[in-house]
């Protein structure tokens, strides 16, 4: 089955789309398509600095182009206008308020004569910037959020110092950790004084620019405590390059963004559900141990099918951990914000102690999550299972399909860097509503987690690497490719059930 892949977007999305008129009572001429273009822009800082958008449509000999300040809710609309069935190129520009652009985008498309015809492109930052994301965020009471300070296009940075004004009887600054390795090592330290958070950011390794439109990531994780609303206002003081201080920081075109986040008090109760089965067969497991602790405690054991249900739970966040003799435990991290919330707990049996073993598990959609390995120029995946006796000495354990999970991979021998990816094999709704959550162990201890970033556009989750002495090189990101080189057998269909 053919699926729509779209284009990874770090800071926001646009799409085109192209609304094809056909009449029903005689075939479509396919010289010309009725074709109206609207253009979406997403509520991240892209909608607070953009001030105009133009497109240019290149088709033959054919040069259209429009603008428009006219915005609604995001939405900027253009007029309609003609094009003919065929390869049409489009080219988008995002402008502030004193015409510089500031974020850009470019695709090339085929219109199809009578179909609605969908285009989805980067728009990605034309100037330095520096910007806290999301642009917007809603949150409870004793909740954990995290805001994350990006940098884009500040050619050979090697440090900065930004501040980040916020009121700290609305919220309290709890940690830092670099996100991205894109610029090479990153260290970091944050201070708080009074309303002020500072934060220092260097780069260490050569004097190479930093990659164009690939930014430094740096993650801020606060906790809401009460009621109301508080602007994190994001400001640069210093930012030094390897000859001295960075000239965009005095211009026009130097942009940086923050954000705003609402706490909601809530008092109301309700319910923590879910199941709990073996991560290496998928089969449900019975009188498990569930616990909860946060706004409450609580502790329940599994039921023969594997579930659980724990009732009139106030609302909050709250740590769900799962153990059973003879396996690893397991624990998640939920937000109990409406009658119901469902969490899956994979408990993966003791490993020897040097197997490697990688356990992905999701919400209920999309259906169908893939977790893939490449290593030893072998993809492991549904078609391809691999082995662990001899090369790849990888397996997939269980694949699910209907899910929740789990989806097992493990390495007996390492050998080559391994590449994790997830797929999305269903195609919709995006990887980023999944809530897909990955645990790595080595024998019975975990190593790390991953939660799947709910930014960015494409079917791949390509998560970490696994080097040959055991260290993990964090990935985290959503792109439109497959990140092992190559494409999973397109031709083949997935076998179901498996």
């Amino acid at each position: 089955m053919m699926k729509a892949i779209k284009f990874t977007a770090l800071v926001s999305l646009i799409t085109v789309s192209l609304l094809i008129g056909c009449s029903s009572n005689k075939p479509t001429k396919p010289e010309r398509q009725p074709t109206a273009v609207a253009v979406t822009l997403l509520k991240t800082s892209l909608a607070a600095t953009v001030h105009k958008v133009t497109l240019q449509v290149v088709q033959n000999d054919q040069v259209i182009r429009r603008d428009t300040t006219a915005v609604a809710d995001g939405h900027f609309g253009f007029s309609s206008f003609d094009l003919e069935a065929g390869v049409a190129s489009f080219t988008v520009h995002a402008l502030d308020a004193q015409n510089h652009v500031v974020y850009s985008g470019q695709t090339t498309v085929t219109i199809e004569p009578g179909r609605n015809n969908t285009v989805s492109l980067q728009l990605l930052p034309a100037v330095p910037m520096v910007k806290l994301s999301p642009y917007w965020t809603q949150t409870q009471t004793a909740s954990p959020f995290r805001s994350q300070l990006e940098l884009y296009n500040i050619a050979k940075f090697r440090s900065g110092d930004f501040q980040i004004t916020f009121d700290p009887a609305v919220v309290r600054f709890d940690s830092i950790r670099p996100s991205s390795n894109a610029w090479g090592e990153l260290a970091d330290t944050a201070t708080v004084l009074g309303t002020q958070l500072l934060v220092a950011v260097s780069r260490q390794g050569s004097n190479d620019n930093v990659p164009l439109n690939s930014p430094a990531l740096v993650d801020l994780w606060f906790t809401a405590l009460t009621a109301g609303a508080t602007d994190l206002t994001l400001s640069t003081s210093r930012m030094v390059d390897n000859v001295g201080t960075i000239a965009e920081l005095e211009s026009n075109f130097f942009v940086a963004d923050g954000q705003t986040i609402s706490i909601q008090q809530v008092s109301e109760y309700g319910t923590i559900m879910g199941s709990v089965s073996n991560a290496f067969t998928g089969e449900p497991l019975d009188s498990v141990e569930v616990g909860v602790t946060g706004p409450a405690q609580r502790s329940v054991k599994t039921n023969s099918d594997g579930t659980f249900s724990m009732a009139e739970l106030p609302y909050g966040a709250y740590t769900v951990v799962a153990s059973k003799t003879g396996y690893i435990q397991a624990t998640r991290t939920v937000q109990l914000l409406e009658s119901t919330v469902s969490v899956y707990l994979p408990l993966t049996p003791l490993p020897d102690s040097n197997q490697y073993r990688a356990v992905l598990t999701w919400d209920a959609e999309p259906h169908d999550l893939d977790l893939h390995l490449w290593t030893l120029g072998t993809e492991i995946y549904f078609s391809n299972k691999g082995r662990l006796d001899t090369i790849p000495y990888a397996f997939l354990d269980v694949d699910n399909v209907s899910g929740y999970g789990p989806e097992t991979i493990t390495i007996d021998t390492l050998i080559d860097t391994c590449k994790f990816s997830v797929k999305n094999y269903s195609g919709s709704p995006d990887i980023t509503v999944s809530r897909a959550h990955i645990d790595v162990y080595k024998g019975a201890s975990l190593i790390r987690s991953f939660d799947v970033p709910t930014t960015g556009v494409g079917l791949w989750w390509y998560v970490f690497d696994l080097t040959p002495t055991g260290s993990i090189i964090e990935r985290n990101t959503i792109i439109n490719y497959n990140p092992g080189g190559g494409q999973s057998s397109p031709q083949q269909a997935k076998p179901t059930p498996k």
